[in-house]
């Protein structure tokens, strides 16, 4: 029997097709905790209304996926690519 398993990926804030999932997945994120890529730019279409005209649109939209966590320190180690304390530790 073969091995069927998905990864599923749900990100807030980004719309995730078949287009995009090829860009944003398990393995992209991977390599930007470890920081072999900066970020992962996105783009699709969406819906909007035409406030002037009160009109429906498709109109594209980019956005950009990174790391940024600046709630914690980070200490770098070579084993482990996430240590950290927090503030003022």
């Amino acid at each position: 029997m073969a091995n069927t398993e998905k990864e599923v990926v749900k990100i807030k804030g980004f719309t995730l097709n078949y287009e995009n999932s090829k860009h944003l997945n398990l393995e992209s994120m991977k390599r930007i905790i470890e920081k072999e890529n900066d970020k992962v730019n996105l783009s699709y279409k969406i819906i909007t209304r035409n406030v002037k005209n009160k009109t429906l649109v498709n109109t594209e939209t980019c956005k950009e996926f990174r790391f940024k966590y600046d709630k914690r320190m980070d200490i770098p180690e070579k084993d482990d690519p996430i240590e950290t304390l927090p503030w003022g530790y």
